[in-house]
Order: structure tokens, then sequence, then C-alpha cells
């Protein structure tokens, strides 16, 4: 709900609308809510194959104001980034993930830092390793980047293994990923020999 709150509060300083995609619901019945309480227009987009598993919260997104899409797409934020290009001047685009341009959305990982950097200050001072999950990378920038300068430091993240890294279905980006484009932004995908992305293995909604 911070996230939320925070985006959309600079959404409407601007006057601009507000776009946003959600996989589980969370964020956009969070972004909806927040939206509804500053009187913001708000459009959320989500996947089709979502839709029916997470019915009760769309039918509150509805009754928040927001315009609820279906996105044909497995990967809403396709939706998301052509209608946001389509009409960049009047939008702003709202997400959980680092995936956009810091001129559209309020940057997840300096909200993420500002939640994560009181690790360092709770208990002893001195940290010999630190441990987190990475799966969109928003947890990960926040715990890590108030240590990445400490040598002695250790940082270790988790990936999914899925059905295991030589089985091709899993969800290790970094471990078995390359550089690439997707969406605008410069990450580690999986990719085929041709560089096109291959999706990845992976049970979560959304």
């Amino acid at each position: 709900m911070n996230n939320a709150l925070a985006q959309a509060m600079i959404a409407k300083r601007v006057g601009c609308h507000l776009v946003t995609a959600t996989g589980s619901g969370q964020h956009g019945l969070a972004t909806a809510a927040a939206c509804a309480k500053l009187a913001l227009q708000c459009t959320i987009f989500m996947a089709s194959k979502d839709k029916d598993r997470q019915s009760s919260k769309v039918r509150l997104i509805k009754l928040l104001g927001a315009q609820s899409f279906l996105s044909e797409h497995e990967d809403e934020h396709k939706k998301l980034l052509g209608k946001f290009l389509g009409y960049y001047s009047n939008m702003f685009s709202s997400g959980t993930t680092s995936m956009f341009d810091h001129g559209s959305q309020v940057s997840v990982d300096d909200r993420e830092r500002n939640k994560d950097s009181s690790i360092g200050k709770m208990g002893k001072e001195a940290r010999d390793v630190l441990v987190t999950c990475v799966g969109i990378g928003s947890n990960a920038i926040g715990l890590f980047h108030e240590f990445i300068a400490h040598s002695d430091v250790r940082l270790i993240r988790v990936e999914t293994g899925g059905l295991g890294l030589e089985s091709g279905r899993h969800s290790s980006k970094l471990t078995m990923g390359e550089v690439g484009i997707y969406h605008g932004s410069m990450s580690y995908l999986l990719q085929d020999d041709d560089g096109q992305v291959i999706e990845p293995h992976s049970i979560i909604v959304g």
C-alpha cells in the first residue's frame, strides 16, 4: 500500500492518469484504493489467465472505480507498455518493479532501499552474510544496496531452480541468462540462440 500510495500521489501532483499492471491482484487492488482516495483516474491491466484465480480482487478493483482490462498476453506488462507508449504525455506508469524508466515511475529500488536500510541497524552492527530471493528483484535491490560497498559482507541471491537448470524449465535468469533488452530495459534474460526471450518456468500467479 505504501508503494501504491506514493506513486498515486505523484501521478496526482503531475496531473496524469495512472496505469499499472497486476498479476496476483494485490498491487492492482492497492493502486485502485489509492487512486479512489485521491480521486485519480486509474487503469489496471491483468493477464487473462489470472482473472478467474483472482476474481474477488477484480471485483474489488472495479468497485473502487478503476478501469480493469484483461491482456491476451500471458505477461500483462506487454499490454500496459503498449498503452503507455501510445499516450505517454498524460499517463504515469506504476508498478512493483524497477522495469520502467525513472521519468515515469517512482523508483521501486528507492522505496525498497528505505524499507530495508534499517537491516544494518538491527541487532549487532556487523553483517557477515545477507541472503534474499530474486524474482523481479525489488527485494534484493532494497536489501543489498546499502552493503554493496562492504567487501566483507557476502551478498547471496537465491533463484528458483524449477525442474533443474539443464532442463530449461527454470527462472534462473541471473545464473543462466544473458544481457538483453526487454520492455526497453536492459536486464539479464533467458534467451534462445536467436536472442529471442524464453518464457521462464514458474508456478506463481501472474
